[in-house]
């Protein structure tokens, strides 16, 4: 399906005749037709595979213990005045996002190209096939409770097929706890065994019964992960899940990406950062990937919807790729 699009500066968007007809598609498909044109636009880097064959890739120091320090300061002092500094605000729920705040979009400005090294921009693009764009990021801090739920249970994210995560931690020491993945092939292997899209309700910390008399265990991979380590990871195509610190909470930054028809630095310098820090949580995969923002498209965003195709929970990006 082809759709008209506009251009505004430097910066692609579809024709609001468009929208319509992008919307009325079911989202999975609606991401992938977004993909698929992105790359018949773009001209990304090629050459990296990590990425595309295991799904994550680890990048120690990526920014100093110092600049690390300091962001994990400036998300105390705003928990402080927030809530969520000492413990958890929700029963149950170990993360706390610290809310907008323009000491982050200063922070952000310095940081991202000290984050997004050629080195990261040749894995995305490489695994996409297609530039990328950052769209949205989150401070936030784990603490400690007594029982792993939500994010901290093995699962997908549900979102874009495309998505990238790069998680940068700011603390460091391992009753902090960190993140375990499993790489693109066993998350395949839990799928097709009926473990991939699940309800929070239903999500297990234990993957053995999983893969029990299919074959070889999973290779579980948990890096030791010190301030200012990164992992990169395609969030919906490979099982993950946060570990829970039993010591003192783990801050981290998230930088979320989708699929771009213009490399990322063109919407860094000239859209900025401010709309970056969300004051809630976005649901990416309901999402106009064709309008600026990427915007949630409200009657999708509270839907609850079928089983996702195939394609999805095979872990390919569209229809057509393998």
């Amino acid at each position: 399906m082809d759709f008209k699009l506009l251009r505004h500066g430097r910066l692609i968007s579809a024709h609001p005749e468009a929208v319509p007809d992008i919307e009325s598609l079911p989202p999975w498909e609606r991401h992938s037709a977004y993909l698929r044109i992105c790359r018949q636009i773009g001209s990304p880097a090629t050459g990296a595979h990590r990425l595309a064959k295991t799904g994550y890739v680890s990048y120690p120091g990526l920014i100093t213990l110092e600049r690390a320090r300091s962001q994990s300061k400036l998300i105390g002092q705003i928990l402080a005045k927030q809530g969520g500094a000492d413990g958890p605000t929700s029963p149950g729920e170990a993360n706390v996002s610290a809310s907008p705040d323009p000491r982050f979009d200063a922070a952000l400005r310095e940081l991202i190209p000290e984050l997004i090294t050629d080195d990261i921009v040749t894995e995305i693009e490489s695994a996409l096939g297609a530039h990328f764009r950052i769209d949205f990021a989150s401070f936030y801090r784990s603490h400690s409770i007594a029982e792993p739920q939500g994010s901290f249970l093995w699962h997908r994210d549900l979102a874009p097929m495309s998505q990238v995560h790069l998680l940068v931690y700011l603390t460091d020491g391992p009753e902090r706890g960190g993140t375990s993945y499993l790489n693109r092939t066993d998350t395949r292997r839990a799928a097709q065994n009926g473990y991939h899209f699940l309800p929070i309700g239903k999500r297990a910390g234990d993957l053995g019964p999983i893969f029990a008399n299919r074959g070889d265990p999973p290779t579980v991979f948990t890096p030791v992960i010190s301030a200012g380590d990164a992992i990169l990871f395609s969030a919906p195509r490979v099982l993950h899940r946060g570990v829970l610190p039993t010591g003192a909470p783990r801050d981290a930054l998230l930088l979320i990406f989708q699929a771009s028809p213009v490399p990322w630095r063109i919407e860094f310098e000239d859209v900025g950062v401010g709309h970056l820090v969300l004051p809630s949580s976005k649901n990416t995969l309901h999402t106009n990937p064709f309008l600026p923002m990427h915007p949630n498209i409200a009657t999708e965003t509270d839907g609850v919807y079928d089983l996702p195709p195939p394609w999805v929970l095979e872990g390919r990006l569209t229809e057509s790729d393998q």
